[in-house]
């Protein structure tokens, strides 16, 4: 279906960037489908209660016609691109009812650590899957970030991309990533506030760093307007790198978010 829509044409839209065993992975899981219309293509994704949009479009006009078909219900869209760029892609999603919800930053670190030992830091289990999903729930924002589901984070540990420090009793933090080839993808990094300033964050950077030193290129996506985590990931040798992801909601039943 996606295949059917122009592609060689300069007015072509898409927010479908998803690899093939990610759209794999939504298919067996049931819980994606697609909304054809003329020249457009909308993939809708059941994530954390609502529904993420991915579009691939011939031009504007044909995005907003498939758009205005969406039944009731609330949606999700992540918008990326260069600052500036996408003023009419936004304007799109608004005139058909969406707005904006918040936006990220890309970062990205050029250089790696060589390898070191970070003691406290280890590689979750797979039976820890659940624990690390109900931690990042109570700790994020399901519009503004795409949170792992319970298999993902299973797949994860399996692979050794998952890493945690625990405390007395507790999860004090954790950190997920993705290597594949040169590309290193930090998707996760968060500590629980009561282990802040005590070196749960920095053991985690630390082995994800170690892990990733054959990488030649680190990047991932920050809440825009967070200048302490910005200045954070500056610490580490990361900067902002013009992309920026702009997310906007939509209620089509009309209630309030």
């Amino acid at each position: 279906m996606v295949g059917k829509v122009p592609r060689q044409v300069r007015t072509h839209s898409t927010t479908l960037y998803a690899n093939p065993a990610q759209i794999e992975h939504w298919c067996a899981s049931g819980n994606v489908r697609a909304l054809v219309a003329d020249n457009a293509v909308l993939v809708v994704r059941t994530d954390q209660g609502f529904d993420r949009i991915y579009h691939v479009s011939k031009d504007v006009s044909a995005l907003k016609s498939a758009l205005t078909e969406l039944p009731a219900g609330r949606y999700v869209a992540d918008l990326i691109g260069r600052d500036g760029l996408l003023d009419e892609l936004s304007a799109a999603y608004v005139a058909c009812g969406f707005h904006p919800h918040a936006f990220l930053r890309r970062m990205t670190r050029a250089k790696t650590l060589e390898a070191a030992s970070y003691a406290q830091a280890v590689f979750a289990r797979p039976d820890e899957a659940e624990e690390i999903a109900a931690f990042l729930k109570r700790l994020l924002d399901p519009l503004s970030e795409q949170l792992p589901t319970i298999d993902e984070l299973r797949v994860a540990a399996q692979q050794d991309r998952l890493l945690i420090v625990r405390g007395a009793a507790a999860l004090s933090g954790m950190l997920m990533y993705d290597i594949q080839g040169q590309l290193a993808h930090l998707r996760f990094w968060h500590v629980h506030p009561n282990a802040q300033g005590s070196g749960v964050g920095r053991s985690l950077m630390g082995a994800f760093l170690s892990a990733a030193a054959g990488a030649h290129r680190i990047v991932l996506w920050v809440i825009g307007d967070n200048e302490r985590s910005i200045a954070i990931y500056r610490h580490y040798g990361f900067e902002v790198d013009g992309l920026i992801d702009r997310i906007m909601v939509s209620n089509k039943d009309g209630t309030n978010e």
